[in-house]
């Protein structure tokens, strides 16, 4: 007798499109209630509000979108760079490395528009490209949230009015440029993590393909230099980009000094096996992240970094949990290195960076 055909929904594809529009949704109108949340409004007014709101809509939607989608490409640089596999090359299935088709390399909805299966030999591809991908969401999120929505409030020395729309923001300041440095080096930092996790050697090449942006950026808008190398008020005798470059110049330096240090303290003080710490993945992490907040962000990153190593072993070692399931299921030794940590370093210092500049204790006030 003939298998009947039947056609099932695809409940977790269904609930997050309707999860998607539902938070989309849910923003639009935070927005225009943020707007009019003042004294009674002309009809012109609100109707300015409402265009505005979807002009962030708009910019929301990209960014979270681009976020997914670099989460995709990370992932594909993380498994293939160690391996010495070109990134040019077409995504294949992990089984029968047949190429797979453009539908089935959305991000996140791909996944689970195929139900977590090949298209091509229906065995099981890893929820872990699925987690990234909502993990770099997250974390875009945060930025777009932190930044774009609260008008860069986490900035030193803002180089624009509160009152600026969002569009005019991006376009007419160097906020957007910093916003891309921003990115760049965040989603590199989380490559770098994602490749000690995966127990890989970090090829020396992409620590230059992260920090390259840090160091061409100052030479074409050295107004996207938020915090000088120098505390001194007086004129600099060095031209504008020279002084602008000077700042990821002496934040390399350092992070490379310092970073190198405290992984060779690091490793000493856990009696880590050969191989299972990277000293130079440490200080490139830091020279990146000094790079891009200043030679003056590079100690508080540092002892950020070396917190949370000490959290995650803590926990995941079973001495704070009573019931100790995530030390059975989850390697501690593989969150203890630094370089796992520097991304969350750098998120943490740049989402309060007002409020290290208003303490004045490692910078300067400009």
């Amino acid at each position: 007798m003939p298998r009947k055909w039947r056609l099932r929904l695809n409940w977790p594809f269904l609930l997050a499109s309707l999860a998607t529009v539902f938070l989309l949704g849910l923003l639009f109108v935070w927005r225009i209630s943020v707007r009019i949340s003042g004294p009674s409004l002309s009809e012109a007014e609100w109707q300015l509000a409402v265009v505005a709101s979807c002009i962030e809509m708009v910019i929301a939607i990209w960014f979270l979108s681009t976020g997914a989608a670099i989460g995709s490409f990370i992932n594909v640089v993380a498994w293939r760079l160690p391996r010495g596999v070109s990134l040019l090359g077409p995504s294949r299935c992990p089984h029968c490395y047949s190429e797979l088709g453009l539908q089935n390399n959305l991000p996140i909805f791909g996944w689970l528009k195929l139900r977590g299966r090949s298209s091509c030999c229906r065995l099981p591809i890893a929820s872990g490209y699925l987690w990234i991908e909502l993990f770099f969401v997250a974390v875009f999120g945060w930025i777009g949230f932190n930044e774009l929505l609260s008008s860069g409030a986490n900035l030193p020395s803002q180089p624009f009015r509160q009152a600026m729309s969002l569009e005019h923001r991006i376009t007419k300041t160097a906020f957007g440029v910093q916003l891309f440095l921003y990115v760049w080096v965040v989603s590199g930092l989380i490559a770098i993590a994602l490749m000690k996790l995966q127990r890989s050697q970090v090829p020396l090449r992409f620590f230059l393909w992260v920090a390259i942006p840090c160091f061409v950026v100052p030479l074409i808008a050295p107004s996207a230099i938020q915090v000088s190398w120098h505390s001194s008020q007086e004129a600099t005798v060095f031209y504008p980009r020279i002084d602008a470059l000077l700042s990821p110049v002496c934040g390399v330096f350092l992070g490379v000094v310092v970073g190198s240090l405290a992984e060779k303290i690091w490793s000493k003080l856990f009696n880590a096996e050969s191989g299972s710490f990277d000293r130079w993945s440490t200080a490139g992490g830091v020279a990146i992240a000094g790079a891009l907040l200043g030679w003056q962000a590079v100690p508080i990153v540092l002892m950020q970094m070396c917190l949370f190593a000490l959290c995650s072993r803590f926990i995941l070692s079973g001495k704070l949990l009573l019931d100790s399931v995530f030390a059975n299921c989850c390697d501690a030794n593989r969150l203890l290195p630094l370089s796992v940590w520097i991304w969350l370093a750098v998120l943490v210092y740049r989402s309060s960076w007002s409020i290290w500049d208003e303490l004045g204790t490692f910078i300067p006030s400009l």
